[in-house]
């Protein structure tokens, strides 16, 4: 949750993708093995989002689970985020 508060306000002056990055602070940490190394957990967290968004659990639109894969996928490596929303959502 503290993801998701500190994700929306700074979308109130990068103007991100708000929808986004809700999604961001519910799926970059969802697949964590543990709280110390596991490097693999972005695309896990990401790969989650696409089978939700498979199943008709999530109900984005494709551009809108585009970025929310890709934040997710890059957060613990991404040095650069491509766009506003997804640096917000790297904070």
């Amino acid at each position: 949750m503290r993801v998701r508060k500190n994700g929306l306000e700074l979308a109130q002056k990068t103007g991100a993708n708000t929808g986004v990055v809700e999604l961001f602070a519910l799926f970059h940490d969802s697949c964590r093995v543990n709280e110390d190394a596991d490097d693999g957990h972005g695309p896990r967290g990401a790969d989650l989002a696409q089978q939700c968004f498979d199943d008709g659990l999530l109900t984005c639109s494709l551009d809108d689970l585009k970025l929310l894969k890709m934040a997710c996928q890059q957060h613990t490596g991404g040095i650069y985020a491509p766009n506003q929303t997804i640096a917000t959502c790297w904070d």
